[in-house]
């Protein structure tokens, strides 16, 4: 006999003989219906450091048999102290293992009354690194490990071998910001659709890395690049403030040491550090990571001795950190 399997209902069949040879049949129906869970929204925002409980956001559940379904919560890697997107996992199960899991999304915002210039007498460096993770990443955060030093990685999607490194850097407690996914201008900056597809390419990367997508990006240039101009005219003015509306806050930069494609020497690097930071109490640093840095590498060690002994602590970046933003020119 063939019992088809309906959408709803699995018959369960049951034969036995009775003494007179007949064959009696018993049919008992399986629950496969899974649970409904309704919550009161998909997204949430709230402020660094604000508290939520995730509970409150469940509305009802349903069950076709099961009067009090299981509710297990899946947080990940959320913490309110870190700004960035978050998604969070209900997950609803019932008496015959049926589930059902729904998502709410959680932004951990900035608050921008927060967001003020430096004050007090403390000289303070923030060490970010662009264009990684590639070959030279992993020296880098050695590096870092040895002084004690906390950077903030700005990175792109050009080396899939190294994006474990991007989960590396996160884990011994850096920053991750998002760069781009491709870094090629022309299409980068062809329409603020191709920019927001290739922020969003990079962004998904990250998540994969490290749980969550950070809402702290650079773009590709800083934001006063003017080779954008040869793709779309005015777009930079644009995407300065769209990027902000969208949740995200952009950071540019007050210092260098020169490593961002110029053919400079060691002893070249230095020079131009400590230039670029001669009299600055405050000093948003741009070095690079990628796979062209390896000059980086080699002054890395003798550009964090420099800044330690001028006096600077160094610090992350996060939401509510100042921009250093340059004028835009496009």
């Amino acid at each position: 006999m063939i019992i088809s399997i309906g959408t709803i209902l699995i018959f369960m069949v049951t034969f036995y003989l009775i003494s007179n040879g007949k064959v009696k049949l018993f049919v008992s129906k399986v629950d496969v219906i899974a649970p409904v869970i309704n919550l009161s929204s998909k997204e949430v925002q709230i402020y660094k450091g604000q508290d939520i409980k995730f509970e409150d956001y469940v509305k009802d559940i349903v069950d076709n048999r099961d009067s009090a379904p299981s509710l297990a919560i899946e947080k990940g890697n959320f913490n309110s102290n870190v700004i960035g997107i978050y998604e969070i996992k209900y997950h609803v199960k019932d008496a015959s293992n049926n589930e059902t899991v729904e998502k709410l999304k959680v932004q951990v915002k900035a608050n921008l009354n927060n967001v003020k210039y430096p004050e007090g007498e403390e000289k303070i460096a923030w060490l970010t690194f662009d264009d990684g993770p590639s070959s030279n990443t992993e020296a880098v955060i050695d590096i870092l490990d040895k002084y004690n030093v906390k950077a903030t990685f700005f990175v792109t999607g050009a080396n899939p071998n190294y994006y474990y490194l991007i989960k590396e850097a996160n884990d011994r407690g850096h920053a991750i910001g998002l760069h781009t996914y491709s870094h090629r201008y022309e299409s980068l900056y062809k329409s603020e659709e191709d920019f927001y597809n290739d922020l969003n390419g990079i962004a998904e990367i990250v998540k994969e890395q490290i749980g969550f997508v950070p809402t702290i990006i650079r773009f590709a240039g800083g934001s006063s690049n003017t080779v954008s101009k040869n793709y779309n005219e005015g777009i930079m003015n644009r995407l300065v403030v769209n990027v902000e509306e969208k949740g995200y806050r952009y950071f540019d930069w007050n210092c260098i040491n020169g490593d961002g494609g110029q053919a400079m020497n060691h002893e070249e690097l230095i020079e131009m550090l400590e230039e670029t930071t001669e009299n600055k109490q405050f000093a948003m640093l741009l070095f690079h990571d990628g796979s062209h840095n390896s000059k980086t590498v080699e002054t890395l060690e003798e550009s964090i001795q420099y800044l330690l002994n001028e006096g600077y602590v160094f610090r992350l970046v996060d939401g509510e950190t100042y921009g250093f933003l340059h004028q835009v020119n496009n």
